[in-house]
């Protein structure tokens, strides 16, 4: 699983490394981009879901030496500002919060939940305008993410905080509703480093959680 993430962010990048470089050479229909300052700001929302999770801990029932977590779907709030460099690139630094509770620790219900605050600086790249309102795109981003473990488990608890190095590759579909705004779609998958916790007179490690979204926004074009 790891292999084919690190697959996708490098396809991602070289994707957008070489399409960006000829980005000049591309006809684009006048109206793909907003005939303003460029700059924009974006709110969105949706569904998350965090994948099983391995984990290693030296101390603490429930939790064995090693094992897994498993996630219910939660949910997640974004807000962006970003600029327009030319008819089809653009970049984006982009503020989100996620809160998706656990469902299981080795198999045993458990309480508690993973949430997330995460900044990405984005670069997104248009990919030209089908049917006259379909305006697909994909995107790459790197930044960091604070994560709070809170009260995962039963009767003993994982708990604690951890700021992790994050990155993302994404793709999505912009609707121009007016001349200033736009409705957009979303999906997001976001790796982020190994998280530091505590069990009960001990410690714990979740081995790289990998993160998926699915929002729906606006975006306001100045």
């Amino acid at each position: 699983m790891r292999k084919a993430v690190a697959g996708a962010f490098l396809f991602a990048g070289l994707l957008i490394g070489t399409t960006g470089a000829g980005a000049a050479d591309v006809e684009v229909d006048a109206g793909s981009a907003p005939e303003m300052s460029g700059w924009y700001l974006a709110v969105s929302g949706g569904l998350n879901k965090v994948f099983d999770l391995d984990y290693d801990a030296d101390a603490g029932a429930p939790f064995d030496t090693d094992g897994d977590i498993e996630f219910n779907y939660g949910w997640r709030g974004g807000a962006a500002v970003g600029m327009y460099f030319s008819d089809n690139l653009r970049g984006e630094i982009e503020f989100a919060y996620s809160s998706t509770d656990a469902d299981e620790v080795d198999g045993e219900n458990a309480d508690g939940s993973l949430n997330i605050f995460s900044v990405l600086a984005k670069i997104d790249l248009a990919l030209g305008e089908f049917f006259g309102f379909w305006r697909p795109y994909v995107g790459v981003g790197a930044g960091f993410a604070h994560v709070n473990i809170d009260d995962i488990g039963g009767p003993a608890e994982a708990d604690g905080s951890d700021t992790v190095f994050a990155a993302a590759i994404e793709g999505g579909s912009r609707f121009p509703l007016t001349d200033s705004v736009d409705l957009f779609t979303q999906t997001q998958l976001m790796l982020l480093g190994d998280i530091e916790g505590d069990v009960p007179a001990g410690s714990i490690d979740l081995d790289s959680p990998l993160v998926l979204s699915s929002s729906v926004g606006l975006r306001i074009n100045f």
